[in-house]
């Protein structure tokens, strides 16, 4: 799906064979895309190439299992990745890494993870992250498995890498609407302001109540 300023008028068209996870349009002749794939339950992560946004090629893989979701932003000649470190059991986490070429990458190191004050529900689900003038700001999806809801807080680290800061009290950032359980925000500058695509829902994480409800997208923009 395309729209001309990322905002409205979404023009839908044939996927071909797009991977399922993070695109960028690098510039008028390259788009890049950051995906997992599963096998024998464990998640891996590649990293493919197109000239079209339709038709796609796989540049490189990482051996290593981690786990789902990732995104990446271009900074400075560099592509910074923003990864699961584990699958569940294990508590997931956020781990960066990053490449000059798209196909080699540094080892995925943790960089956030959750601490005593979120005490033992909060799980760092995914981070969608933009650049501004004095530093990088991430939405972080905060997947509570207590209550089995998902949220979206706001962090910042100034060089996009280490020493992410937790803000805003850690408090939601994004106010849920409308009986929305479920929200991950995922993060784009368009301009000089900030677009969050969301991932809304009306049930929990688990989707025992979700009946024959589905996920949908709302803007929200800062």
């Amino acid at each position: 799906v395309g729209s001309s300023n990322g905002m409205n008028n979404w023009i839908y068209s044939s996927t071909g064979n797009m991977p399922y996870g993070t695109v960028i349009k690098e510039n008028s002749n390259r788009y890049l895309a950051a995906y997992h794939k599963w096998y024998n339950n464990q998640a891996f992560y590649y990293f493919a190439g197109s000239t079209n946004s339709y038709n796609w090629n796989d540049m490189a893989l990482i051996r290593q299992p981690h786990g789902e979701d990732i995104t990446f932003i271009i900074d400075g000649g560099r592509y910074k990745a923003y990864a699961r470190m584990n699958v569940p059991p294990a508590i997931r986490t956020i781990g960066y890494m990053e490449s000059t070429d798209f196909r080699n990458w540094s080892n995925l190191v943790e960089v956030l993870k959750p601490d005593a004050l979120d005490g033992l529900d909060n799980q760092f689900y995914s981070i969608s992250v933009v650049k501004g003038n004095y530093g990088t700001f991430g939405f972080l999806n905060v997947f509570n498995t207590g209550t089995d809801l998902v949220s979206v807080q706001l962090v910042f680290s100034e060089n996009g890498e280490d020493n992410w800061q937790r803000l805003n009290g850690r408090q939601e950032i994004l106010t849920k609407k409308n009986g929305v359980q479920c929200l991950y925000g995922i993060a784009s500058v368009i301009g000089d302001e900030v677009w969050i695509a969301t991932i809304s829902s009306k049930f929990n994480h688990s989707e025992n109540n979700r009946g024959n409800q589905f996920y949908y997208t709302e803007l929200y923009k800062i």
